[in-house]
């Protein structure tokens, strides 16, 4: 009975009385992902060789979110509209930018380990991106700390805004037990 009211409604609308509002209602094109304007751009761009970056990033870390990747490339606001217009260019260093994937990556694995997840949401990864970036990161330091504080970072990981993960994340866990001393909650 289904297909036939599909039937019906596709044989109403070919006909001549078909109006600009009825278009709207039979479209099925999807709207462009992150990726495909990667793919288009890579083409395209004047600016290719900053997505073909973005494309060897994800490629190498692809359980990074592309929209996760952007902020990591550039300082540059309006990342995400700057890349879809094709206009997006990798700003910082790309051996920085490639070790700070290598070290969000070892803790992102650690701590979908811990947590026992698949997957980490994009503020997740923006709020260890946060503490990384960070001039006096030591990250052996903490990946110590991610194996000591354990309870603290499952605690961390359930929040769901970035300034509350990073903070309970960094005070709790990566700071913990250091000499300098940290404002408490």
């Amino acid at each position: 009975m289904l297909q036939n009211n599909y039937a019906f409604l596709f044989i109403t609308f070919i006909n001549d009385e078909i109006e600009e509002i009825d278009i709207s209602l039979l479209q099925v094109q999807k709207c462009w992902s992150l990726k495909d304007y990667l793919k288009h751009h890579m083409a395209v761009s004047e600016y290719k060789d900053s997505y073909q970056f973005v494309d060897d990033l994800l490629k190498t870390y692809p359980q990074m979110p592309l929209a996760f990747l952007l902020p990591l490339c550039t300082g540059v606001d309006n990342k995400e509209r700057q890349f879809r217009l094709g206009k997006f260019k990798v700003t910082k260093n790309k051996n920085w930018i490639t070790g700070k994937a290598y070290e969000i990556d070892e803790i992102t694995c650690f701590v979908k380990k811990i947590c026992g997840v698949k997957v980490l949401k994009k503020n997740d990864f923006l709020a260890i991106y946060k503490i990384v970036s960070d001039e006096s990161y030591d990250h052996e330091n903490m990946l110590t700390k991610l194996n000591i504080r354990r309870d603290e970072v499952i605690e961390s990981f359930k929040m769901s805004c970035v300034s509350n993960i990073y903070d309970r994340l960094y005070k709790k866990v990566y700071m913990f037990m250091r000499r300098e001393k940290i404002e408490q909650d």
